[in-house]
């Protein structure tokens, strides 16, 4: 069993701030396991947070480069065709925090 931390969702949506506008996925892309950002334990649905740390390791793992904000909005979009209209609608609003989350100056401590 993994142990997972437990990220509160101010921290959760910092790391994938810091995965979309800082280093983070380059320094540390197994800091985006979806499992970091959810239940432990595999279920039909994911939360907000575990499917955005997906779309990005996706992209990450197919191209090597973070997504800009507007394709990670696109990709966002795409992956919330699959939830049903209200489950869409809280991946983009979940996505559009996590673009708009403030970049501490330093964010070392989130590596």
């Amino acid at each position: 069993m993994i142990k997972v931390p437990e990220w509160g969702q101010d921290f959760q949506r910092l790391v994938l701030a810091c995965a979309v506008r800082g280093s983070l996925l380059e320094r540390v892309p197994e800091a985006l396991s979806p499992e970091l950002f959810g239940a432990s334990v595999p279920t039909a649905s994911q939360t907000p947070h575990q499917r955005v740390a997906a779309v990005l390791v996706a992209h990450w793992v197919r191209y090597g480069t973070r997504p800009a904000p507007e394709v990670l909005t696109e990709l966002i979009r795409q992956a919330g065709a699959s939830v049903g209209e209200a489950g869409a609608s809280l991946l983009a609003r979940e996505c559009q925090y996590v673009l708009e989350w403030p970049m501490p100056e330093d964010s070392e401590y989130v590596h």
